[in-house]
Protein backbone atom coordinates (compact mmCIF):
# COMPACT_ATOMS: atom_id res chain seq x y z
CA UNK A 1 0.00 0.00 0.00
CA UNK A 2 1.33 3.43 -0.90
CA UNK A 3 0.13 6.99 -1.46
CA UNK A 4 -2.06 7.06 1.63
CA UNK A 5 -2.28 8.80 4.98
CA UNK A 6 -1.96 7.02 8.31
CA UNK A 7 -3.77 8.61 11.26
CA UNK A 8 -2.66 7.36 14.67
CA UNK A 9 -5.51 7.73 17.15
CA UNK A 10 -9.16 8.46 16.51
CA UNK A 11 -9.84 10.79 19.43
CA UNK A 12 -10.83 14.44 19.12
CA UNK A 13 -8.05 15.44 16.72
CA UNK A 14 -7.62 12.16 14.84
CA UNK A 15 -11.33 11.90 14.03
CA UNK A 16 -11.40 15.47 12.62
CA UNK A 17 -8.24 14.88 10.56
CA UNK A 18 -9.65 11.58 9.25
CA UNK A 19 -12.97 13.14 8.23
CA UNK A 20 -11.19 15.93 6.38
CA UNK A 21 -8.89 13.49 4.57
CA UNK A 22 -11.82 11.30 3.54
CA UNK A 23 -13.85 14.31 2.38
CA UNK A 24 -10.94 15.18 0.09
CA UNK A 25 -10.95 11.55 -1.21
CA UNK A 26 -7.55 10.63 0.23
CA UNK A 27 -6.84 6.97 0.98
CA UNK A 28 -6.64 6.87 4.76
CA UNK A 29 -5.77 4.24 7.37
CA UNK A 30 -6.66 4.78 11.03
CA UNK A 31 -4.80 3.08 13.86
CA UNK A 32 -6.82 3.09 17.08
CA UNK A 33 -6.59 0.97 20.24
CA UNK A 34 -10.22 1.57 21.22
CA UNK A 35 -12.54 -0.15 18.70
CA UNK A 36 -15.57 1.56 20.29
CA UNK A 37 -14.49 4.91 18.84
CA UNK A 38 -14.40 3.48 15.33
CA UNK A 39 -17.67 1.59 15.80
CA UNK A 40 -19.44 4.75 17.00
CA UNK A 41 -18.17 6.72 14.01
CA UNK A 42 -19.27 4.02 11.56
CA UNK A 43 -22.71 3.73 13.22
CA UNK A 44 -23.28 7.48 13.18
CA UNK A 45 -22.06 7.79 9.57
CA UNK A 46 -24.71 5.24 8.57
CA UNK A 47 -27.42 7.28 10.27
CA UNK A 48 -26.29 10.47 8.53
CA UNK A 49 -26.35 8.68 5.18
CA UNK A 50 -29.92 7.48 5.79
CA UNK A 51 -31.36 10.53 7.61
CA UNK A 52 -29.43 13.60 6.56
CA UNK A 53 -31.17 16.65 8.06
CA UNK A 54 -30.13 19.59 10.22
CA UNK A 55 -31.95 18.19 13.26
CA UNK A 56 -30.34 14.76 13.00
CA UNK A 57 -26.92 16.24 12.29
CA UNK A 58 -27.15 18.65 15.27
CA UNK A 59 -28.14 15.79 17.58
CA UNK A 60 -25.30 13.58 16.31
CA UNK A 61 -22.78 16.40 16.68
CA UNK A 62 -23.94 16.95 20.26
CA UNK A 63 -23.58 13.32 21.33
CA UNK A 64 -20.23 12.90 19.53
CA UNK A 65 -18.79 16.05 21.09
CA UNK A 66 -18.79 14.82 24.68
CA UNK A 67 -17.10 11.49 25.34
CA UNK A 68 -17.12 8.96 28.15
CA UNK A 69 -20.07 8.89 30.54
CA UNK A 70 -21.71 12.10 29.35
CA UNK A 71 -24.58 11.82 26.88
CA UNK A 72 -24.72 8.09 27.58
CA UNK A 73 -28.52 8.11 27.71
CA UNK A 74 -28.71 10.09 24.45
CA UNK A 75 -26.43 7.56 22.78
CA UNK A 76 -28.53 4.67 24.05
CA UNK A 77 -31.73 6.35 22.81
CA UNK A 78 -30.19 6.83 19.38
CA UNK A 79 -29.01 3.24 19.08
CA UNK A 80 -32.26 1.83 20.49
CA UNK A 81 -34.47 3.86 18.18
CA UNK A 82 -32.63 2.63 15.10
CA UNK A 83 -32.44 -1.02 16.13
CA UNK A 84 -35.87 -1.58 17.69
CA UNK A 85 -39.39 -0.23 17.48
CA UNK A 86 -40.60 -0.88 21.04
CA UNK A 87 -38.02 0.80 23.29
CA UNK A 88 -39.93 2.43 26.16
CA UNK A 89 -39.23 -0.34 28.67
CA UNK A 90 -35.60 -0.59 27.56
CA UNK A 91 -35.12 3.15 28.03
CA UNK A 92 -36.50 3.03 31.56
CA UNK A 93 -34.30 0.02 32.39
CA UNK A 94 -31.25 1.74 30.93
CA UNK A 95 -31.94 4.93 32.91
CA UNK A 96 -32.25 2.94 36.15
CA UNK A 97 -28.98 1.12 35.46
CA UNK A 98 -27.23 4.38 34.61
CA UNK A 99 -28.52 5.94 37.83
CA UNK A 100 -27.11 3.01 39.81
CA UNK A 101 -23.79 3.36 37.99
CA UNK A 102 -23.71 7.12 38.69
CA UNK A 103 -24.41 6.52 42.38
CA UNK A 104 -21.50 4.08 42.59
CA UNK A 105 -19.22 6.47 40.67
CA UNK A 106 -20.03 9.21 43.19
CA UNK A 107 -19.12 6.99 46.13
CA UNK A 108 -22.58 6.11 47.40
CA UNK A 109 -23.04 2.87 49.29
CA UNK A 110 -24.41 -0.05 47.28
CA UNK A 111 -25.33 -3.69 47.72
CA UNK A 112 -23.24 -5.73 45.30
CA UNK A 113 -25.85 -8.50 45.23
CA UNK A 114 -28.53 -6.00 44.13
CA UNK A 115 -26.61 -4.69 41.11
CA UNK A 116 -28.57 -5.15 37.85
CA UNK A 117 -25.87 -7.32 36.24
CA UNK A 118 -28.32 -9.74 34.61
CA UNK A 119 -30.49 -6.87 33.30
CA UNK A 120 -27.41 -5.24 31.78
CA UNK A 121 -26.35 -8.51 30.17
CA UNK A 122 -29.81 -9.09 28.69
CA UNK A 123 -30.08 -5.53 27.38
CA UNK A 124 -26.61 -5.65 25.79
CA UNK A 125 -27.37 -9.04 24.26
CA UNK A 126 -30.70 -7.83 22.85
CA UNK A 127 -29.14 -4.83 21.12
CA UNK A 128 -26.10 -6.74 19.91
CA UNK A 129 -28.41 -9.31 18.28
CA UNK A 130 -30.51 -6.54 16.72
CA UNK A 131 -27.40 -4.82 15.41
CA UNK A 132 -26.12 -8.08 13.91
CA UNK A 133 -29.48 -8.67 12.22
CA UNK A 134 -29.60 -5.11 10.90
CA UNK A 135 -26.04 -5.40 9.59
CA UNK A 136 -26.81 -8.75 7.98
CA UNK A 137 -29.92 -7.32 6.27
CA UNK A 138 -27.95 -4.30 5.02
CA UNK A 139 -25.20 -6.48 3.53
CA UNK A 140 -27.62 -8.65 1.53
Amino acid sequence: MHDHFVVCGFGRIGSVVTRELLQESHDTVVIENNPELLYEEKFIAGIVDDHNSDGVNNFLDRIKDVKDKYRLTDKFLLIASFLRTEITEDIELFKSMKKERDNISHGKEFDEEALPVEDARKLASKYLKNHMLATENTNQ
